[in-house]
C-alpha cells in the first residue's frame, strides 16, 4: 500500500513539476497496488488457507483457458473459416487474440502458464507425481502454441532447475530424469520447428531494439523528471516506425515516465525479493516478472499490474507468517 501510495505521489509530484501546476494524478491501473493489500490485509489471518486454494485456481484457470482455446478453434475453422485448413504455427497466437472472446495476449497467457508450471513443481498440491508431470507437460506443450518464445524459455529453465534436485540422489532417478527430461525436450524441440517459432525471433527482436533505442533517447533528453505518461506515448508513436508503439521494457518505461524517479521499481522488485526469503515460489515468482519485465511492459495493463500485485501480496503474507513463526 505504502510503494501504491507512492507511485500515485510521485505521478503527481513529476506531474506538477512539468505543468507548474498541482493536479492530482489518478491512473486506474496502478490502483490495485493500494486495494489488493488492503483487501487482504482484512483475510490475513486465512491467509494459510487461501494461499494453497488461489494456486490451485491459478493452474485450473489456465487448464480451462487452453481447452476454451481449443474449443474456439474447432469451432473457427469448421464454421468461420472453411476455405484452408488449421495450420500449427507460431503465428496462431495472432489469430487467436484477434478473434477468440476474451483473449489475453500471448505474453500474458504464457506467463501465466509459466506460474502454473512452477506452483505445480514447487507447491505441494497433493497432486500424485504422474499427474502432475502430465499436467505441466501438457501446458508447456500448449505454451508452444499460445504463448510467447520468452516465457517458453522460462518455463524450460524452471523445470530445469527442479530437475537438479535428483542429481544428488540414486543413480536409478537420477537416470529416469534424465530420459524423462531428454524426451520433453525431444517432443517440444519438434513442436518448436513445426510452429516456426525460431523463424519469428527477427520479428520480435527487430521490434524491440528500435523501441529501446527511442526510449534510451527519450530517458537521455528529459532524466530528471521525464516526459509523463501521456507525452511519452506521443514521443514513442514519433520515434518508432513500426507499428509495435511500446517501449517493450517495464524499467525504460518507467524511466521514460518518470525520468530519475522511475527507479521505485527496481527499488520495490528488489525488497520483495529480500522479504520472499526460504520461500522458494515466491522467488521463482518474482525472478520470472523481473525478467519479463525486461522485453515487455507488464505494469501498463491490469492484468500484468493485477496478476503482480495480487500474488505479491499472497506471497508476502506467507514470508511473513514464517518469519513469526521462525522467531
Amino acid at each position: 500500500m505504502v510503494f501504491g501510495a507512492l507511485v500515485i505521489i510521485i505521478d503527481t509530484f513529476t506531474n506538477s513539476l512539468r505543468s507548474f501546476s498541482f493536479e492530482p494524478v489518478f491512473r486506474e491501473v496502478r490502483v490495485s497496488f493500494i486495494i489488493v493489500p488492503l483487501v487482504f490485509w482484512i483475510v490475513k489471518d486465512k491467509m494459510h488457507i487461501l494461499r494453497s486454494q488461489l494456486l490451485c485456481s491459478m493452474v485450473l484457470g489456465v487448464l480451462l483457458y487452453i481447452l476454451y482455446a481449443y474449443g474456439y478453434l474447432t469451432y473457427f475453422y469448421t464454421n468461420i473459416i472453411t476455405n484452408r485448413k488449421f495450420e500449427f504455427n507460431h503465428f496462431l497466437i495472432y489469430d487467436l487474440r484477434e478473434n477468440l472472446p476474451g483473449a489475453y495476449h500471448h505474453t500474458y497467457i504464457g506467463m501465466y502458464m509459466t506460474f502454473s508450471i512452477v506452483i505445480l513443481l514447487y507447491e505441494s498440491l497433493q497432486i500424485k507425481k504422474g499427474y502432475l508431470y502430465s499436467i505441466v507437460f501438457f501446458i508447456l506443450l500448449n505454451q508452444v502454441g499460445f504463448g510467447s518464445k520468452l516465457t517458453l524459455l522460462l518455463s524450460l529453465a524452471f523445470i530445469g532447475f527442479y530437475s537438479m534436485r535428483y542429481l544428488k540422489k540414486e543413480v536409478g532417478i537420477v537416470f529416469n530424469m534424465f530420459v524423462l527430461i531428454v524426451l520433453v525436450l525431444l517432443v517440444v524441440g519438434f513442436f518448436i520447428n513445426e510452429s516456426g517459432m525460431v523463424n519469428s525471433l527477427s520479428f520480435s527482436s527487430s521490434n524491440r531494439i528500435e523501441s529501446w533505442q527511442c526510449a534510451l533517447q527519450g530517458i537521455y533528453s528529459k532524466p530528471f523528471l521525464g516526459y509523463g505518461h501521456e507525452m511519452s506515448v506521443v514521443y514513442m508513436e514519433n520515434c518508432i516506425t513500426s507499428n509495435a508503439v511500446s517501449t517493450h521494457n517495464q524499467y525504460l518505461e518507467e524511466l521514460i515516465n518518470y525520468g530519475f524517479f522511475g527507479i521505485w521499481l527496481p527499488v520495490f522488485l528488489m525488497l520483495l525479493f529480500l522479504r520472499s526469503k526460504d520461500d522458494i515460489l515466491f522467488k521463482a515468482f518474482l525472478i520470472m516478472i523481473i525478467t519479463i519485465g525486461f522485453f515487455e511492459n507488464l505494469m501498463s495493463l491490469q492484468r500484468g499490474v493485477l496478476f503482480f500485485v495480487f500474488f505479491s501480496v499472497v506471497f508476502s503474507f506467507r514470508s511473513s507468517n514464517r518469519t513469526r513463526i521462525k522467531q
